[in-house]
């Protein structure tokens, strides 16, 4: 079966090889119907002819009158005629009228031509025309295709139709004499003339002045004449380049020996390579040139052939190829191409340039090329390609097509000049590629690259981008704020609600954020539930603090998250940078830290940035150098005894850590723990004090064996709870230690069971089930404490020394620990009062039956060396 491009090469070659072997018509239609039916997988076709065309009596005004020339079928994919006759006319005027008009006929109900084989089954008809000026001559019929055919499937047939139907028209006798009478008047130069038209090859006949008496088809295009036009131009109008070629053809027509040429010799030549030729337009062509001299039924014929100057040796079935196959590739190219001419009008133009602009090329032809592109960018893009097409020969840059109903496709244009051979423009070259989806993708990886994706403010990077432009623009435009924003709590929302929840509540943030501030303000999400706001063109801090209060009252409304209300607050740190030495880095520790001191204050407020927290910023990064290089040195655990008040015996030491900063200045157990804790550094910091205090433990118990009944304390930190492997940790230190669990007490505050009660009971319980006891530590100083007594696996409650430390001169404080005491009995549980400095609370104590006690009065807290020594003495 052949295939599309063999279709059309098989088309060059009867076009241009049908004439010079002399092919009858009916053999060609049937190699041209063997072709359709192969392409189109048709079972079955058939072909009629106007019998006009066999009396060379092709007009108008002639009736036309349908014969078959055969019916044939595909047998083992090769054309088999059959016999068939008709009975009446084969094509019906309905159809005729159509094809005029149209350049096929489908349908697959409608037949408007009659079936040579009645008995044939017909599923679908296609009818494709031969056309001799706009006349149908001929019709090939194909039968139940394997395919519907649609009209933009005929665009690379009708080089193929169009070599078929040069094959009749060249076996007619066209009567010239009309056009030429005073050259051509018998029908030998009539005959000669049909041939001269057909010819690829320019040729011109001139009289004894060297004016032109005829010019064939090709001359004529390349001359760019009409017949009556031509008649009588001075033939050396047209030759620009060389003297010599017109002092040649005038001695030529000078010469006497007529007589030596007769109808049957060949013309003797004068070869001219490389002549320019100028157009009646002004276009410029590069030919070579021959010069002839014939004599045909007695009369002389003088004049000039024109050939193409690459390779005169091209045939016409190898110009046929040549044009198809350019055809072929600039449609399939995934480019638009518009060729122009130097006046800028469209001489070619490709199916994607078409299918751009949903424009046809009959449309785009001349200047109507110009509508495929958008009319902002038109007169501009214009003017820009002259411009640099005249000073650098091409032009680059992307712009807008435009479509007739509005649609836009944005597209790169690159444009080249084309250039004759003496150097001048001869046109251009235009390619374009659609680019639309190229910066729908650019604009999305744009927003990517600079947008936070949960709640479309900008992001981290983007944000620090805007602040050094901010920096860089405070001595010309004013000082700028920076806002360091943090929600208030919201890891509890996010473990208790749920993830969903907690993204949608960040969305909203995000947005009542933007409802509060200036659009030129910049608001980022930095990460988590931070976020960041630059505030540019202060003028003066109440304006800041005016926008800062704004956003704190607008978090007094609550968020609504599916069905419920929830109630969110924000800390905000700010500083102000009013000079362009100032540095991004300064400033955002600067935020960092005054965030930090609005966290330490209460929550729910702002804070300016001093340099008094200079201090603590410092602080806190001389903790992380201490952590992670050098712990040991740095930090160290000293121990407390708790003391059985009646016996004096030791029944419990308490682990306490110290840290001195790498300054040698030792810094509040308070403030480092709780520095730790604010920047995620905890569980980094517990894996070392609990190394540590299980390496102490098993080097005492290693000591002194009556060591084995002092249960020692260890502080667990509420956000150690968030830790998943705390209780496997646990349980791992112990085995590799060869310590019991039960030789050990965890001390939890209360804030445990306030921020998380679920995860606070599980945690515990499960270490508990390990065989850890648990202390509650501080009671008394939080809100919910009774409650949780009893649904949580406590087994000690240790007073707060602030209760401890007023029960003398405080009735009210003494009622309180007096209470206390009573309900931890009731409850069947262990107390421990904190904070005994003197005899008179250690006595108080013993009279309301609280008789374990730690503090100054007893001990306070010492290095491990001091313990051993303690014990020893003890022992």
């Amino acid at each position: 079966m052949h295939y599309e491009g063999e279709l059309l090469t098989q088309a060059s070659q009867i076009g241009g090889l049908s004439f010079l072997d002399s092919l009858d018509t009916d053999s060609v239609l049937l190699s041209c119907l063997d072709q359709l039916m192969n392409f189109y997988r048709s079972d079955y076709g058939f072909i009629y002819i106007d019998t006009n065309v066999r009396t060379k009596n092709l007009t108008p005004d002639v009736p036309q009158t349908w014969e078959l020339v055969a019916s044939c079928i595909i047998d083992k994919d090769r054309l088999r005629i059959v016999k068939s006759s008709v009975s009446s006319a084969g094509v019906s005027p309905s159809l005729l009228s159509y094809l005029n008009n149209k350049d096929f006929f489908y349908s697959n109900s409608e037949i408007p031509v009659k079936i040579p084989e009645p008995e044939k089954t017909v599923n679908s008809l296609a009818c494709f025309p031969l056309k001799i000026s706009d006349v149908v001559c001929a019709v090939f019929c194909l039968c139940n295709t394997a395919t519907e055919l649609k009209e933009e499937q005929l665009v690379s047939l009708r080089p193929f139709l169009s070599s078929a139907a040069l094959i009749l028209q060249t076996e007619k006798q066209t009567s010239l004499s009309n056009i030429y009478p005073a050259v051509f008047d018998d029908r030998q130069y009539c005959s000669l003339l049909a041939i001269l038209n057909n010819l690829f090859n320019g040729v011109v006949f001139v009289n004894d002045d060297c004016e032109i008496t005829f010019c064939n088809n090709s001359a004529l295009r390349l001359l760019a004449l009409s017949h009556s036009e031509a008649i009588g131009k001075p033939i050396k109008n047209f030759i620009t380049s060389d003297s010599s070629l017109i002092q040649a053809l005038v001695a030529n027509n000078r010469r006497a020996d007529d007589t030596f040429f007769n109808s049957d010799s060949c013309a003797k030549r004068s070869h001219f390579p490389g002549v320019l030729i100028s157009s009646f337009k002004g276009d410029k062509s590069v030919v070579n040139v021959n010069l002839i001299r014939c004599v045909v039924s007695e009369r002389v014929v003088r004049g000039i052939v024109f050939s193409d100057s690459v390779d005169d040796k091209i045939i016409s079935n190898d110009y046929h190829s040549i044009v198809q196959r350019y055809q072929v590739i600039t449609n399939y190219a995934p480019v638009g191409l518009i060729q122009l001419n130097k006046d800028w009008e469209c001489i070619y133009v490709n199916d994607a340039w078409c299918e751009y602009c949903h424009l046809t090329p009959d449309e785009c032809y001349g200047l109507g090329w110009i509508n495929g592109i958008n009319s902002d960018d038109l007169e501009g893009t214009l003017n820009s390609i002259r411009v640099d097409l005249s000073s650098k020969g091409r032009y680059s840059n992307k712009l807008r097509l435009k479509t007739p109903l509005g649609r836009i496709t944005w597209v790169t244009l690159d444009a080249r000049s084309l250039f004759y051979e003496d150097g001048s423009i001869n046109g251009v070259v235009i390619s374009v590629q659609d680019i639309t989806d190229y910066l729908k993708k650019e604009r999305e990886l744009k927003d990517i690259a600079e947008t936070d994706q949960l709640t479309g403010l900008v992001n981290r990077s983007f944000f620090n981008d805007r602040l050094e432009v901010a920096i860089n623009g405070i001595k010309r435009f004013g000082a700028i704020a920076l806002l360091f924003i943090d929600l208030d709590k919201f890891k509890q929302i996010n473990d208790t609600l749920g993830h969903e929840f907690g993204d949608e509540l960040l969305k909203q943030v995000g947005e009542r954020l933007r409802s509060c501030l200036r659009r030129v303000d910049t608001i980022a999400r930095i990460g988590g539930d931070e976020f960041t706001v630059l505030m540019t063109n202060i003028s003066n801090v109440q304006s800041i603090t005016t926008a800062t209060e704004k956003l704190i009252d607008s978090f007094s409304e609550p968020f609504i998250l599916g069905q419920q209300s929830v109630y969110v607050t924000c800390s905000i740190g700010i500083t102000v940078g009013e000079d362009d030495h100032t540095r991004s880095k300064s400033l955002l520790r600067q935020a960092d830290a005054a965030l930090y001191k609005a966290k330490e204050a209460g929550r729910n407020q702002y804070k300016f940035y001093t340099p008094e927290l200079d201090k603590s910023v410092n602080l806190l990064i001389d903790l992380r150098k201490s952590l992670r290089e050098s712990p040991n040195d740095d930090f160290r655990v000293v121990y407390q005894p708790q003391v059985h008040s009646v016996t004096g015996n030791i029944v419990g030491i308490e682990a306490l850590s110290r840290w001195s900063s790498p300054l040698g200045e030792d810094i509040h157990p308070d403030m480092f723990i709780r520095m730790i804790e604010d920047s995620g550094l905890i569980n980094e910091f517990s894996e070392w004090l609990f190394e540590k205090v299980f390496k102490d433990v098993h080097q005492l118990r290693e000591q002194f064996t009556e060591a084995s009944d002092i249960k020692i304390s260890v502080n667990l930190s509420v956000k150690q709870f968030r830790n998943r492997d705390l209780v496997k940790y646990l349980g791992k230190l112990c085995v590799e230690y060869a310590i019991s669990p039960a030789c050990f007490v965890l001390e939890v505050t209360e804030t445990a069971f306030i921020d998380d009660p679920k995860l606070a009971n599980l945690t515990l319980a499960q270490l508990k089930e390990l065989g850890f006891s648990i202390a509650l530590d501080d009671f008394g100083t939080g809100y919910s404490s009774l409650s949780h007594l009893r649904s949580m696996p406590i087994k000690i409650v240790k007073i707060d020394k602030t209760f401890v430390n007023d029960v003398i001169h405080d009735p009210e404080d003494a009622k309180i620990v007096s209470s206390i005491i009573s309900l931890v009995h009731t409850l069947e549980m262990d107390v421990i009062a904190e904070g005994v400095e003197n005899i008179e609370i250690k006595s108080w104590m013993e009279a309301n039956n609280c008789f374990v006690q730690q503090g100054f009065y007893y001990y306070e807290p010492m290095p491990l060396e001091d313990i051993c020594h303690l014990l020893k003495n003890r022992s």
